[in-house]
């Protein structure tokens, strides 16, 4: 069976990808701000990205701590690439001619997709933080039952 913790990496590095993708293919329409607001979404995501690439490599994703804020931010930026596929969605509509359509039809699809990665995320991490597993798949030592006669 596959470790979660490369299920996590290879998650991450897809979602990593994707999101450059997302926003590098209209980085140069910047200053609208549909489109600035891709670019923070898609950098930001990107950095984020790397930092819990590294985190599951240094093992730091064990810690119950991590995994609860590896929990918020997903939950933030779920709803951040939400938000950025339906403006990107809407700033189709608005395009002229003078722009490059395709590119942007490019942007949209991406971060659609990227949003589906990261509701992947967000689920593995409720399910992670929510486990009384340890990331090996151990149960975790509990409390002493005591038994009632």
């Amino acid at each position: 069976m596959v470790n979660n913790r490369v299920i996590n990496i290879v998650l991450r590095a897809i979602e990593l990808i994707f999101s450059i993708i997302a926003f590098a293919v209209i980085a140069e329409y910047d200053g609208w701000s549909k489109v600035n607001y891709m670019l923070f979404t898609g950098i930001t995501s990107m950095i984020i990205c790397i930092v819990f690439i590294v985190l599951y490599i240094i093992k730091a994703d064990e810690n119950p701590t991590v995994r609860l804020i590896e929990l918020v931010i997903n939950i933030l930026w779920w709803i951040f690439w939400f938000a950025a596929a339906i403006t990107i969605s809407t700033a189709l509509n608005d395009i002229q001619s003078a722009f490059n359509y395709s590119a942007y039809q490019a942007s949209c699809a991406f971060a659609w997709l990227t949003w589906l990665l990261w509701s992947v995320s967000t689920v593995l991490s409720f399910l992670g933080t929510r486990s009384k597993a340890g990331p090996s798949g151990g149960a975790t030592p509990s409390a002493p039952q005591t038994n009632m006669v």
